[in-house]
């Protein structure tokens, strides 16, 4: 076999290693998350949607892990007569994004008051978002331009039982940003508040860049091979 074909099937190998690594890898939490949904003294908190309570084992976040039902450490309501809004949220540094996951809110309730009873399961969890970005080092997450994410509006489904799984929104193109904003235009039918329960982010690995532990043994072992194919190579000319 040529050098050239053995070299296109181990880069090909390699990337599909690559590929199936990153596709099993754990989600990042974001670092900061603020909205102009809270009421002046909120009784549940942004916050909660970020500090991974509710998922089990957690951290690290992993898609397919079920959220328990929501309540005031786990989850976010916006407050009375705030349907609709802004959540911005601040990644850890900058990075290329391919994917935003988000658990949504369940049958649970996070104001520590019964939910009314014209409050159906889920009905306050965000139906539809628009995404924007933003690349800003020296900005803060509400100070900051954004870049309007192709591709929107997008929708998230509704949960009505006690658990919510992971949903995500995919990036036709990976964004490279420090910041994400969701408009929340609607949600699952609730006429006074909307929440969700958690929410998390995916960052592209680039190859070349500072190899995972798992993937220095790939390229290590395509050095190798090239290293043994030119001494064949160079004994054979002889």
């Amino acid at each position: 076999m040529k050098i050239r074909a053995l070299v296109g099937l181990w880069a090909f190998v390699a990337l599909v290693f690559l590929t199936h690594s990153h596709a099993n890898g754990a989600l990042i939490a974001f670092v900061t998350a603020e909205t102009d949904m809270d009421p002046a003294v909120p009784s549940s908190f942004i916050a909660s949607t970020i500090n991974g309570l509710g998922l089990p084992g957690y951290p690290p976040h992993v898609p397919t892990d079920l959220h328990d039902n929501a309540d005031p450490s786990n989850a976010w309501l916006s407050g009375t007569g705030l349907t609709t809004g802004n959540i911005y949220l601040t990644m850890a540094g900058s990075g290329l994004v391919d994917r935003i996951y988000l658990w949504n809110m369940n049958s649970g309730d996070t104001d520590n008051l019964p939910p009314p009873t014209s409050r159906l399961p889920g009905s306050t969890g965000i139906q539809t978002v628009n995404l924007y970005y933003s690349l800003d080092p020296l900005g803060t997450a509400t100070s900051t331009t954004y870049t309007v994410v192709s591709g929107n509006p997008f929708v998230f489904l509704q949960e009505t039982g006690t658990t919510s799984s992971a949903q995500y929104i995919e990036f036709t193109t990976p964004i490279l940003a420090n910041f994400i904003k969701l408009e929340i235009v609607t949600n699952w039918g609730d006429l006074t508040q909307t929440g969700f329960s958690e929410i998390a982010y995916r960052e592209v690995v680039i190859p070349g860049a500072i190899p995972e532990p798992s993937s220095l043994g790939v390229f290590g072992g395509l050095a190798l091979l090239l290293r043994s194919l030119r001494r064949r190579q160079s004994t054979s000319a002889r």
